[in-house]
């Protein structure tokens, strides 16, 4: 990870499946901003948690990907194209709502510990220390 000149953290983030690890998503070594991006995903798995909502959608802010998790565990990866259009790519793969909270929560956890080693510290990291809290309790 890196922080950039405007003071985000820039750094590695993909999905990658435990029972098939040769399956990732978006790519292997896909850079992005995990601090934001693993501030919003939690949330939409709260939602889906809770029953709010039907399915958890996460985006990621470079490039036109997002995943949705549902309630029967399928996780859809999905491309926006150019025209509009959002089309699924690679395999729907299958994981419980809180095996998926459970890493996600493992994964901010461990990107902050790294943010502190550091010593970095902004808006955002702040934010997912708190989201982190939030799903501690």
């Amino acid at each position: 990870m890196r922080l950039s000149e405007s003071g985000t953290v820039v750094g590695p983030i993909w999905l990658r499946a435990k029972e098939a690890p040769e399956i990732v998503f978006p790519e292997a070594g896909w850079s992005d901003f995990p601090i934001v991006i693993l501030g919003w995903w939690p949330g939409e798995v709260e939602n889906l948690l809770r029953g709010a909502a039907v399915d958890a959608n996460c985006l990621f802010m470079d490039g036109p990907f997002q995943f949705s998790l549902n309630r029967s565990g399928e996780v859809h990866f999905r491309e926006h194209r150019m025209s509009g259009m959002v089309v699924a790519v690679g395999p729907t793969l299958r994981i419980s709502a809180e095996e998926f909270w459970g890493a996600l929560h493992i994964s901010a956890s461990d990107v902050v510990a790294e943010c502190d080693a550091r010593g970095w510290s902004n808006a955002d990291i702040d934010t997912l220390r708190r989201v982190i809290a939030k799903a501690g309790h």
